[in-house]
């Protein structure tokens, strides 16, 4: 199994939620894989952190993390 065979999960933020930022991702950091670019990514507007997977060719990107990750 790979990351592109789990379930399709929201890119919305997760019900519990500790806040209501509508979410602006910027790219903290990326690496390649054999499955497509992943990235770690974190809101400018409220620090909460997420991962997703670019795979390669023309397919959208993939939330890997569940639910956003709340700032520390």
């Amino acid at each position: 199994m790979t990351l592109l065979d789990a379930p399709p999960q929201s890119s919305e933020p997760s019900p519990n939620a500790v806040d209501a930022c509508r979410h602006i991702w910027a790219t903290e950091s990326a690496h390649t894989t054999s499955e497509g670019s992943l990235r770690y990514l974190r809101c400018t507007a409220c620090a909460s952190r997420r991962v997703e997977l670019r795979p390669y060719g023309d397919a959208p990107a993939v939330p890997v993390t569940r639910q956003d990750i709340p700032p520390r």
